[in-house]
């Protein structure tokens, strides 16, 4: 994740305008970053954490230099990541809906296609939403309320789905503990 997160920063700083803003381009690099801050790397010895952490920092001041001076630019590619992120969740919030409706989830799709589906996704919006507001950017309110409205929608859902899951024991969600608090769709 270090390595993809420099090539990441690497690329927006060579590129300017709008393709340096690039959706995809965008959301990865701050998700990426967003992960490496709050990723709690419980697995690791010390002196890998260590690495890990001075690695976080450099490649941290990279992007607030970079930020300072193209600020307008970052922030277009963050919005625009973060809707086609939420373009794809509400495709696997619908998806996951249908099917518990039918009360086929579990016969239908697999824990795995719903981490891959939904969770992965909004595991990146959380990483990437905790970096934007540790850097004092808001979202436009637009979009901010598009958040907050999926995450009420998938508050109905996922508990619901993840408890049928977990009764054919394949639970989506096994390791929260590796997971910030925040990300509540983790800790369910």
């Amino acid at each position: 994740m270090i390595r993809k997160s420099s090539d990441l920063l690497e690329t927006v700083e060579k590129l300017k305008g709008a393709k340096s803003g690039k959706a995809e381009v965008s959301i990865e690099l701050w998700s990426n970053l967003g992960a490496l801050r709050l990723d709690r790397w419980s697995e690791l010895s010390r002196e890998e954490k260590e690495e890990i952490e001075r690695a976080t920092h450099e490649l941290e001041a990279r992007f607030k230099t970079l930020l300072a001076s193209r600020k307008e630019e970052l922030v277009a590619g963050l919005e625009s990541g973060i809707e086609q992120v939420l373009g794809n969740l509400e495709r696997a919030r619908k998806q996951i809906e249908y099917y518990l409706d039918k009360g086929e989830i579990s016969k239908t799709l697999t824990s795995y296609e719903l981490n891959a589906n939904l969770l992965y996704w909004r595991d990146k919006l959380g990483y990437a939403l905790d970096l934007a507001g540790d850097s004092d950017l808001g979202l436009p309110s637009s979009l901010a309320e598009r958040v907050e409205s999926l995450d009420s929608e998938l508050r109905k859902v996922l508990p619901r789905a993840v408890q049928i899951y977990r009764a054919s024991d394949d639970d989506p969600t096994p390791h929260p503990e590796h997971f910030p608090a925040s990300f509540w769709w983790r800790h369910l």
